[in-house]
């Protein structure tokens, strides 16, 4: 009997224990609801500003696709030179066997 009541007031020694060194770690959240502003600069109110930035955008495109343009064009043209070589040399080589029979 002496042992069922130690072993009764130790389990609630343990549990107050617990409690006491290992409180409960609930986070309290809040929830805020905030409206976002804009903040524009002063240029991006003026209408003449923002013509004028997405002039400068239009030529950098159209800059951009004229570069890819003349690349593929030199590729291209660099692709036909090396077919065009190899060509003539199969030709002048079967023109040179004809010449021989």
């Amino acid at each position: 009997m002496k042992k069922l009541i130690l072993g009764a007031i130790l389990v609630v020694a343990i549990y107050l224990g617990g409690i006491y060194f290992f409180p409960s770690t609930s986070t309290v959240y809040t929830v805020t609801n905030e409206t976002p502003t804009e903040v524009l600069p002063e240029w991006a109110k003026d209408a003449d500003a923002i013509k004028a930035a997405e002039a400068v955008m239009k030529k950098k495109e159209l800059e951009a696709a004229l570069t890819v343009l003349k690349d593929t064009f030199a590729s291209s043209t660099a692709l036909y030179e090396a077919e065009k070589k190899a060509f003539t040399a199969k030709k002048t080589e079967l023109e040179k066997e004809l010449g021989l029979f």
